[in-house]
Protein backbone atom coordinates (compact mmCIF):
# COMPACT_ATOMS: atom_id res chain seq x y z
CA UNK A 1 0.00 0.00 0.00
CA UNK A 2 2.78 2.52 0.80
CA UNK A 3 4.55 1.43 -2.93
CA UNK A 4 0.73 2.25 -3.90
CA UNK A 5 0.79 5.97 -2.09
CA UNK A 6 4.38 6.64 -2.87
CA UNK A 7 4.23 5.90 -6.42
CA UNK A 8 1.06 8.29 -7.00
CA UNK A 9 2.46 11.04 -5.65
CA UNK A 10 5.29 11.19 -7.57
CA UNK A 11 3.22 10.81 -10.84
CA UNK A 12 1.04 13.96 -9.56
CA UNK A 13 4.38 15.98 -8.75
CA UNK A 14 5.65 15.02 -11.88
CA UNK A 15 2.79 15.85 -14.10
CA UNK A 16 2.06 19.28 -11.74
CA UNK A 17 6.24 20.04 -12.64
CA UNK A 18 5.32 19.05 -16.60
CA UNK A 19 2.88 21.88 -16.67
CA UNK A 20 5.50 24.43 -15.67
CA UNK A 21 7.75 23.92 -18.42
CA UNK A 22 8.95 27.37 -19.77
CA UNK A 23 10.94 25.36 -22.62
CA UNK A 24 10.43 21.69 -24.23
CA UNK A 25 13.53 20.03 -25.40
CA UNK A 26 15.22 17.27 -27.02
CA UNK A 27 18.60 16.15 -28.02
CA UNK A 28 18.24 15.19 -31.86
CA UNK A 29 20.31 14.05 -34.98
CA UNK A 30 19.07 14.18 -38.16
CA UNK A 31 19.37 16.05 -41.82
CA UNK A 32 18.31 19.43 -43.50
CA UNK A 33 16.15 19.27 -46.13
CA UNK A 34 16.04 23.33 -46.68
CA UNK A 35 17.29 26.34 -45.54
CA UNK A 36 16.00 29.59 -46.07
CA UNK A 37 17.17 33.29 -44.43
CA UNK A 38 15.71 36.35 -43.65
CA UNK A 39 17.47 38.82 -42.74
CA UNK A 40 19.83 37.61 -39.55
CA UNK A 41 17.50 34.16 -39.11
CA UNK A 42 17.92 31.02 -40.54
CA UNK A 43 15.15 28.85 -41.13
CA UNK A 44 15.41 24.70 -41.47
CA UNK A 45 13.19 22.67 -42.08
CA UNK A 46 14.37 19.07 -40.97
CA UNK A 47 14.07 15.99 -40.86
CA UNK A 48 14.89 13.60 -37.61
CA UNK A 49 16.88 10.26 -37.48
CA UNK A 50 17.55 9.97 -33.80
CA UNK A 51 15.64 11.89 -31.15
CA UNK A 52 15.77 11.72 -27.14
CA UNK A 53 12.91 13.76 -25.45
CA UNK A 54 13.49 15.69 -22.25
CA UNK A 55 12.00 13.24 -19.63
CA UNK A 56 9.75 16.19 -18.13
CA UNK A 57 9.33 18.58 -21.27
CA UNK A 58 9.46 16.70 -24.21
CA UNK A 59 9.96 18.38 -27.69
CA UNK A 60 8.71 15.93 -30.06
CA UNK A 61 9.72 14.49 -33.27
CA UNK A 62 6.42 16.03 -34.79
CA UNK A 63 6.78 19.04 -33.30
CA UNK A 64 10.41 19.56 -34.85
CA UNK A 65 9.01 18.35 -38.68
CA UNK A 66 6.19 19.84 -38.75
CA UNK A 67 7.63 23.52 -37.75
CA UNK A 68 11.19 25.33 -38.69
CA UNK A 69 14.16 25.56 -36.41
CA UNK A 70 15.42 29.19 -36.72
CA UNK A 71 18.83 29.84 -36.09
CA UNK A 72 20.36 33.92 -35.56
CA UNK A 73 23.05 34.18 -37.59
CA UNK A 74 23.44 37.71 -37.80
CA UNK A 75 22.79 39.90 -40.52
CA UNK A 76 26.07 39.14 -42.88
CA UNK A 77 27.13 35.72 -41.46
CA UNK A 78 26.38 32.43 -43.12
CA UNK A 79 23.88 30.04 -41.71
CA UNK A 80 25.06 27.12 -39.21
CA UNK A 81 23.86 24.12 -41.16
CA UNK A 82 23.67 23.84 -45.21
CA UNK A 83 20.78 22.53 -47.60
CA UNK A 84 21.43 18.52 -47.47
CA UNK A 85 23.83 18.68 -44.17
CA UNK A 86 23.76 16.83 -40.77
CA UNK A 87 23.39 18.14 -37.42
CA UNK A 88 23.06 17.05 -33.70
CA UNK A 89 22.52 19.08 -30.81
CA UNK A 90 19.48 20.08 -28.40
CA UNK A 91 16.69 21.72 -30.03
CA UNK A 92 14.65 23.65 -27.16
CA UNK A 93 10.79 25.25 -28.27
CA UNK A 94 9.88 28.45 -26.42
CA UNK A 95 6.55 29.03 -25.04
CA UNK A 96 6.55 31.63 -28.31
CA UNK A 97 6.19 27.99 -30.04
CA UNK A 98 9.72 28.90 -31.71
CA UNK A 99 12.63 25.92 -31.80
CA UNK A 100 15.92 26.69 -32.08
CA UNK A 101 19.26 25.14 -31.82
CA UNK A 102 20.96 25.04 -28.07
Amino acid sequence: MKILITTAFLLLGLSAHSSECNTYEAQVMGSIESVRKMGDVCFYKVSIDVINEHALCPLTKNEIEESTVQYEAGYHDHCLYRFGGEFSGILVKDRNDVITFD
